[in-house]
């Protein structure tokens, strides 16, 4: 999959319009459709910012693979690849675990 195909499932899968998605952008919705078609792509710095609207990773809007990542929650701490993320309090642990189950519920 490649950046334009990745832009397009993602946005859908947000229910986006390409309008929308060039209102939050600030761009003309003619540059969206060109990104989708593959006919044009932004620089890296428009890339991270279509990343950040979007509330996804660059590597997966680029439409590359995330390497896989062991993810543990252990007495309201949660682990990736065994580190420890400090970040992250009880509260933001509990919210974590929420939307787990609501993905899961969703998806059945």
């Amino acid at each position: 999959m490649n950046f334009g195909q990745s832009l397009k499932k993602i946005r859908e899968d947000q229910s986006l319009s390409q309008h929308e998605l060039a209102r939050k952008l600030d761009v003309a919705q003619s540059t969206i459709g060109m990104w989708e078609l593959g006919r044009r792509t932004p620089k890296l710095s428009g890339i991270k910012r279509v990343a950040g609207i979007l509330n996804t990773n660059i590597n997966r809007l680029l439409g590359e693979e995330e390497s896989e990542k062991k993810v543990e929650i252990i007495k309201n701490v949660v682990f990736i690849d065994g580190q420890k993320i400090a970040e992250l309090n009880e509260g933001d642990v509990a919210k974590i675990i929420e939307h787990i189950f609501e993905v899961k519920k969703n998806r059945s």
